[in-house]
């Protein structure tokens, strides 16, 4: 990938990472959320597709309970490899200020020959909540730099 996409993909993920898609309930502080890549490394040949594994943290912010509904995890386009875009339900609930960490498994799908399993890929997740003032969710675009290597980052 090249610094030019990788630095629109960084400037977009700081616009797009930081919002909503819908508007958050009155006086709920948004929920801090973290992508980290935990196991599965993909074969390094065109065609593969294979399981990989996820833990999302999410840090309840906010002075009220939320509860994890829905997650979507999927990649952005552009590079040799992607995640299969998946959707995983939860009812996990995340008290005020207290950090609560979900599990997804997922699954990579390699395109080219010459993928590395260090190649930085970009990870979007959107996150359904529910709270006592409503429902919204969040949208969070993280570019693991390590790629997928199979050593938890």
């Amino acid at each position: 990938m090249s610094r030019k996409i990788a630095l629109g993909i960084m400037i977009c993920s700081l616009f797009v990472g930081c919002g909503s898609s819908r508007q958050d309930p009155v006086g709920l502080i948004p929920p801090a959320i973290n992508i980290r890549h935990v196991g599965g490394i993909p074969p390094m040949h065109s065609g593969s597709v294979v399981p990989i594994y996820f833990e999302i943290d999410v840090t309840n912010q906010s002075s009220e309970s939320i509860t994890i509904d829905r997650l979507q995890l999927s990649s952005s386009s552009g590079g040799s490899y992607d995640i299969v875009s998946r959707d995983e339900f939860f009812n996990t609930e995340v008290p005020p200020g207290e950090t609560r960490t979900v599990n997804v498994a997922a699954s990579a799908r390699v395109f080219s020959v010459r993928t590395s399993q260090v190649e930085p890929i970009t990870i979007r997740a959107i996150v359904h909540f529910e709270s006592l003032a409503g429902r919204f969710r969040r949208v969070v675009i993280q570019q693991l730099e390590g790629g997928i290597t199979g050593v938890p980052q």
